[in-house]
This record gives C-alpha cells, sequence and structure tokens, in this order.
C-alpha cells in the first residue's frame, strides 16, 4: 500500500497518514454543498432555527474541502495583491511614477504575468505527475518541473523585494528632503 503513495512510504518526513485525493475532494466538496444547501432549504421551509448547527458543519466542511482543492492557486492572488498594491503606492508616491523606468501600471502587469506563468508551470508539473498510479520516474519528472515552478515564482518576488527596497530608499530619500506626505507610504511597507 506505500509503494502507490510516495507519502505514506516516507514515515519520517510526513505529517499524514494518508495520500490525499484531488477527485474525492471535488466529489466530497460537492456532496457537502448540496446536502447543506439541502439543510438550509428545510430549515427556512420548516422554520427551524436550531438548524444552524448542521448548516454551519456543512459549511465549514464544504470550505475546507475548497480550500483544499484550490490551495495551490492561493499564492497567486496573494502576490497579485501586493503587486497591485505596490503599484499604486510606486504611482501616488513617486513624482514621475516610474521605479528604474518601468511605470507603476507596468509594474502591476508585469509582476503579474511573472505569477501566471510560475502558476502555469506548478499546475503542468504537478498534471503530469498525478497521471500515474505508481512513482515512477515521470511522476519525479512532474515534481522537478513543478518545483522549477516554485524557484521561478521565488525568483519573481526576489525581484519583486528589489523594487520594493528601491522603492523604500526613495522614499527615505524623499523624506529627508522634506517632501510632505510621502511619509504616509512607510506604514503600507510593513
Amino acid at each position: 500500500m506505500s509503494g502507490n503513495c510516495p507519502a505514506r512510504a516516507d514515515k519520517v518526513n510526513t505529517v499524514w497518514a494518508f495520500c490525499p485525493s484531488t477527485p474525492a475532494a471535488i466529489l466530497f466538496t460537492v456532496l457537502f454543498a448540496l446536502t447543506t444547501l439541502a439543510h438550509l432549504s428545510q430549515a427556512i421551509f420548516y422554520r427551524k432555527r436550531y438548524c444552524w448547527v448542521i448548516i454551519g458543519s456543512g459549511l465549514i466542511q464544504t470550505t475546507n474541502y475548497i480550500f483544499r482543492i484550490i490551495s495551490i492557486i492561493a499564492p497567486l492572488f496573494t502576490n497579485a495583491f501586493v503587486y497591485m498594491v505596490m503599484g499604486r503606492m510606486v504611482w501616488n508616491y513617486i513624482p514621475d511614477a516610474k521605479l528604474y523606468r518601468i511605470t507603476a501600471w507596468r509594474f502591476t502587469t508585469y509582476f503579474v504575468i511573472l505569477d501566471v506563468i510560475a502558476l502555469i508551470i506548478q499546475i503542468a508539473g504537478a498534471a503530469s505527475g498525478a497521471n500515474e498510479k505508481q512513482f515512477n520516474q515521470e511522476v519525479l519528472n512532474g515534481i522537478h518541473v513543478y518545483m522549477g515552478g516554485v524557484a521561478f515564482q521565488q525568483l519573481s518576488i526576489f525581484v519583486f523585494s528589489f523594487f520594493a527596497i528601491t522603492f523604500h530608499l526613495t522614499i527615505l530619500q524623499q523624506i529627508r528632503e522634506g517632501v510632505e506626505g510621502v511619509s504616509n507610504a512607510i506604514p503600507l511597507l510593513l
């Protein structure tokens, strides 16, 4: 049984005692969502307030499965938000709205595109490795592609950090020069 599941084969480095299944997570997401809707409909129709307990439980179970399915996508949206906020900060606090000749709006676009590329690489690697029933070279290649996507994403974040540090230093310079209102940018960097 552990031969089919690399996680179970590596008992030292594995926290979970099972191999999660994405198709099963999708199935149970749908089932919990449908039964929760049925309970909610019945509670409203029969006016039974105490049913909030089972409805709450169903919502939590549905949410848990949804988060499990989309956990690979969540960092993309977090990073995209940070890139968008940084672009707006450059627009509002840098006089020519540029960092190293990159305008504020292109800044956001470039980093979001890099993050989407990283996500596509990660999905391609995960998908190619997930189709196999046995742990073999194809699965290992898929893991390597996935990790390459993670490395690409980390490189993008590193480059973004360079721009954020440059922005911070520019703001500090403006504060030293007595430019009004730019000190409002400092808490946004924290």
